[in-house]
């Protein structure tokens, strides 16, 4: 019987210690899971800071916007450039893929526009440079579509 009682509070402490276990890793596991979101919506509040805030404003163009991301993150791109105050860059991108990944090499696809065209570089030469950059920087296999005009009014 002693033997018995023994057995039974071993199992009873042994069920306990794994119950303690389990609460542990769920909370272990809850914590990364907040912490992961909160780190996505960082990102996506950092990638939506990278667009333009207000729309461009050139005599006889008219310009509307509307952006929708499939996820937290992604590499969906547009902006305008000002050039020479009479004409407009307007670059149009998607990196291929979704997440932050994917939203870094969107970064590096604005800084590496934005840079060129700020130098004055032409758009027929622009492309170019921007795949060159990325090509040189990132090994992976994602890659970057746009779309890149010059418009004047």
């Amino acid at each position: 019987m002693a033997r018995d009682l023994r057995e039974h509070q071993s199992r009873l402490v042994e069920e306990e210690r794994r119950r303690k276990d389990e609460e542990i890793q769920r909370r272990l596991l809850s914590a990364e899971f907040a912490r992961k979101t909160g780190e996505l919506e960082d990102a996506r509040t950092f990638q939506l800071a990278l667009l333009p805030k207000e729309l461009p404003q050139l005599p006889g163009l008219s310009v509307a916007v509307h952006m929708r991301t499939a996820t937290e993150v992604g590499g969906d791109y547009y902006d305008y450039i000002p050039l020479d105050g009479r004409a407009l860059a307007v670059a149009v991108a998607d990196v291929s893929g979704k997440g932050i990944a994917a939203g870094l090499v969107m970064t590096m696809t604005k800084g590496s526009l934005s840079t060129r065209l700020g130098d004055g570089e032409a758009i027929s030469s622009t492309l170019a440079g921007v795949n060159r950059t990325i090509r040189d920087s990132y090994e992976g296999r994602m890659f970057v579509s746009m779309a890149l005009a010059r418009l004047s009014p």
